[in-house]
């Protein structure tokens, strides 16, 4: 029995066609991720991606690592050149956080005021980024205690990036919240996000209605590549929504990552008497201990690829705060497989 006519045959044929053209001309054109630089044949369709590593045999690890150095503006803008750089920048702010933990640590009692870490390390981490990335200044590490509202609107405001997550509707309707008017009612807290959203948006608003003033700030900032034609290569600027939402995830990323990431290395730190002692000053002979130290944080805090970095089969007695895993004669086949923040260094941006 005929199940199917010729005509429906067609029909159907018809209708997948018609679907498939439709899903690549919507991916292209009109998906929220269409303006990011890429392979246009892999905004098209995953096959692109199963084609290159079934057909041509290539890692997807290492062809995203190439595709990032091809496509990436941004990434360039944290290297080790750029950071050196701006080192006297990072340096002040870590004299003021230094010096802040000193005055709490003198205020208190006999055996010194405790201080809470994130927090220093969290206001520490918003005003490099905002030095830095944007060439402004916050001052959240003079702030007493660290209470700065915008350091505490920063940590609500990764509980509300959760919250999207499970309830996505009742994120995207504060997006429709007047700028100023979530920056004259309601709490401190809920101010002081606003606060940010709209001075970083400011900030980009002075600059495309003059991108000469981008002449004028002390050093460069992260607008100097993300509109420079140049780095674009011929593809359309980011447009004002575009620079804004890298803005507030550069923010995000540069000061929530730094303070938990520096929290649990001190943490460890703070908990080995053993490393303490192997870590009186910054001398070269003990830049490898540090670096050592750095790295087994970076492991046991990940940010998002915590499996493989716990895997007793890749790091032994895994959940052990143990840097000497670093200065072994294995320390290259284990850097193989940290893959902080999920990519690498830099690679999450």
């Amino acid at each position: 029995m005929v199940l199917f006519s010729l005509p429906g045959y067609v029909t159907a044929l018809a209708a997948i066609l018609t679907y498939f053209v439709w899903r690549i001309v919507y991916n292209l054109y009109f998906h929220s991720l269409s303006h990011f630089p890429g392979p246009k044949l892999a905004a098209c369709s995953r096959l692109w991606l199963a084609y290159r590593e079934i057909i041509k045999g290539e890692s997807l690890s290492d062809l995203r690592v190439k595709l990032h150095r091809q496509y990436d503006i941004i990434a360039p803008f944290f290297s080790r050149t750029s950071i050196l750089r701006m080192q006297d920048v990072i340096q002040e702010w870590v004299n003021v956080l230094c010096g802040a933990l000193a005055h709490q640590f003198a205020a208190g009692d006999i055996k010194g005021q405790s201080s809470d870490l994130m927090l220093g390390f969290q206001s520490f981490g918003v005003d490099v980024i905002m030095a830095f990335c944007y060439a402004k200044n916050w001052d959240t590490t003079k702030v007493p205690d660290f209470q700065s509202d915008i350091v505490i609107a920063s940590q609500v405001a990764i509980a509300i990036s959760t919250l999207s997550k499970y309830s996505r509707t009742l994120v995207k309707m504060t997006r429709y919240v007047p700028m100023w008017v979530g920056k004259n009612f309601g709490s401190p807290m809920t101010r002081a996000v606003f606060f940010i959203h709209a001075s970083l948006m400011d900030q980009i608003d002075e600059i495309l209605r003059n991108t000469a003033s981008l002449e004028d700030a002390p050093h460069k900032t992260v607008y100097h590549s993300l509109l420079d034609p140049d780095a674009n290569k011929g593809r359309p600027l980011p447009s004002r929504l575009s620079l804004w939402h890298k803005a507030l995830a550069l923010f995000s990323a540069g000061s929530d990552t730094t303070a938990l990431t520096a929290t649990t290395i001190s943490y460890h730190v703070l908990h080995n008497p053993e490393i303490q002692q192997r870590l009186p000053v910054l001398e070269e002979v003990l830049r490898y201990e540090v670096t050592a130290v750095i790295k087994e944080g970076l492991r046991m805090f990940p940010g998002g690829a915590a499996l493989p970095l716990r895997s007793p089969a890749v790091f032994p007695d895994s959940d052990a705060f143990v840097p000497e895993r670093w200065l072994g004669g294995d320390a290259k086949t284990l850097e193989a497989s940290l893959v902080s923040f999920s990519k690498g260094p830099r690679s999450c941006i």
